[in-house]
């Protein structure tokens, strides 16, 4: 009887360990989705594994394509709700946490969004785990991310951008109407126009500062580097604690080029009258 008990323990130390080294089988899907823009003022997103892209498209729509890979046979419509109220369109991931089945197979969910959307819609993010990036929205946009970096250029969105692992960079192409970016282990980086009127505050422990901004630096309580810039209009406050700060001023148009006036031609000499 022991005999038979010792055999019977390596046998199902091999079953456990072959159920935990195989990993389920993945199934990809996918849905898109579109909205007429006029119902349609902000997107809220909540996701936790994946990457999220937005980008400026047709003024009269917003347009969603939601990649989907999961060890989950529900439907892509039971893992990601949508739904529009009041002008705001809601979408999550269901069934995104990871959970735990016999025999010990992880079922997780993973999500690429990518959207079109007109320039003035307002957007906020939440991610855990996946970049964000967003180009061209001009309305407010509140970034959040846990590991992943979030990358923004707008021609004057006002800035929200939070992580804890990654880089955030932020280009601000035409206007600038204000920004909070923090970070716990990354470098922030800012590129603002020549007529950016702004406040500033830099909070770091581990990381160097620089800019080619002409500005007076001075201290706070706290020991933090602030200033103002252009009469200090709106707000840019920037928090890492390993990393650097980079505060860079695009320079400006040059001004059109003079054309060159031509010489004047050469009088020619007077021709002396032989007659007289």
């Amino acid at each position: 009887m022991k005999k038979r008990n010792a055999l019977l323990v390596p046998v199902a130390l091999a079953a456990f360990s072959f159920a935990c080294a195989v990993p389920s089988a993945k199934h990809a899907a996918k849905i898109s989705r579109s909205w007429p823009a006029a119902g349609v003022k902000s997107i809220v997103l909540d996701t936790v594994n994946g990457t999220v892209q937005f980008s400026t498209g047709r003024p009269d729509q917003v347009a969603m394509e939601a990649v989907i890979q999961s060890n989950d046979r529900r439907t892509p419509e039971q893992l990601v709700r949508m739904d529009v109220s009041d002008g705001t369109l809601h979408i999550a991931d269901r069934g995104s946490r990871k959970r735990f089945v016999f025999p010990f197979i992880h079922s997780g969910l993973q999500v690429r969004y990518t959207f079109t959307v007109p320039p003035k819609t307002n957007i906020s993010v939440t991610n855990v785990n996946g970049k964000v990036r967003v180009d061209g929205i001009e309305g407010t946009a509140n970034l959040r991310s846990v590991n992943g970096t979030i990358n923004i250029s707008t021609a004057g969105a006002e800035v929200t951008a939070r992580t804890v692992n990654g880089s955030v960079r932020a280009d601000f192409v035409n206007t600038f109407r204000g920004a909070r970016l923090s970070t716990v282990n990354g470098p922030i980086t800012v590129s603002l126009p020549p007529d950016a009127s702004f406040d500033f505050e830099v909070s770091q422990v581990n990381g160097s500062f620089k800019s080619n901004v002409p500005m007076t630096i001075g201290k706070t309580s706290r020991g933090d580097v602030s200033g103002a810039v252009n009469g200090g209009q709106f707000p840019l406050e920037l928090s890492t604690v390993n990393g650097s700060v980079s505060v860079q001023q695009r320079p400006g148009l040059a001004p059109p080029a003079t054309p060159a006036i031509p010489p004047a031609p050469p009088v020619p000499p007077l021709k002396s009258d032989s007659t007289r």
